[in-house]
């Protein structure tokens, strides 16, 4: 007994395609999102190498004048705490504009998808 493809269910035949490929490439993002952590990661503590290497000589005379070594670390911590939350605020701010502005350019699309007529 074969079973014939029925032209009407054709669209459903390709939302499971596309489905499929949906979680295979899902599958595939941990990989992608432990490397982009790591360049991240990698990227602060450039940034905050630098920072600290221009600012030798306020360290230096912050210590002359009678600061710890605990109150230039903290200082150092505390600038690369603040430097981290704000790039995290712009970046939701980024992933909310953009998931916003995907949403209304692609549910249009995905709306003639899901009925074969597109109405």
């Amino acid at each position: 007994m074969t079973l014939r493809r029925y032209r009407t269910f054709a669209w459903l035949e390709e939302g499971w395609r596309d489905l499929r490929f949906a979680v295979r490439s899902l599958a595939r993002m941990p990989g992608f999102t432990s490397i982009a952590l790591l360049v991240a990661a990698i990227g602060v503590f450039g940034v905050m190498s630098y920072s600290v290497q221009q600012r030798t000589q306020e360290m230096g005379v912050r210590m002359a004048l009678g600061a710890q070594a605990s109150n230039l670390r903290n200082m150092v911590i505390g600038q690369s705490i603040l430097l981290a939350l704000l790039r995290v605020a712009v970046g939701l701010g980024g992933a909310f504009w953009l998931t916003r502005f995907e949403v209304t350019l692609i549910t249009p699309l995905t709306m003639q998808n899901i009925h074969p007529t597109g109405n």
